[in-house]
Formats: structure tokens, sequence, C-alpha cells
């Protein structure tokens, strides 16, 4: 990881261009991404409002190896990869 990342930063999600399939969508959503120096990888805080307003936030740190690691509910396919 370089110490000038591109992938850092704030970003804001486009609803228009988004897809979340049969899931809600938000109304919107932000997310810092942020080097993790401990892991190095990546911190990702997230922060959303659900369609009926509710905000939601979330925490998590990920490293770009492209193996799948445990995320969220397994039910649903918890798992994140990083490439």
């Amino acid at each position: 990881m370089s110490t000038e990342d591109a992938f850092w930063g704030t970003w804001e999600m486009d609803v228009a261009a988004s897809d979340y399939g049969d899931r809600p969508m938000p109304l919107q959503a932000t997310y810092v991404i942020r080097p993790n120096h401990d892991t190095s990888g990546y911190t990702f805080d997230m922060a959303w409002a659900s369609g009926d307003g509710q905000v939601m936030t979330a925490c998590f740190d990920a490293i770009p190896d492209g193996e799948r690691y445990p995320f969220g509910d397994p039910a649903q396919g918890g798992a994140i990869a990083l490439v």
C-alpha cells in the first residue's frame, strides 16, 4: 500500500448508479476509507440512512489480499474480500 492511495478519502454513494438487487436501497450513504497501519490494510467507516430515514453506522478493517474474511451476518453470506 502506498503512502498516497487514491482509494483513501470520503466517498458519497451515487444512488442513481447503485443496484441493491432485492434489498432496500439507502436514501444516502457516506464511506470514509483510510489506511490501517496496524494491518497494512484499510479501515472503512460507513454511515447511511435507510429508506425510512433511520441512520446506521458500521466500521470494519480489511486487507487487500484477495482472501475472504468473515463480515456481518454469515446467514447472508457475510464475507468480504478486497483485491
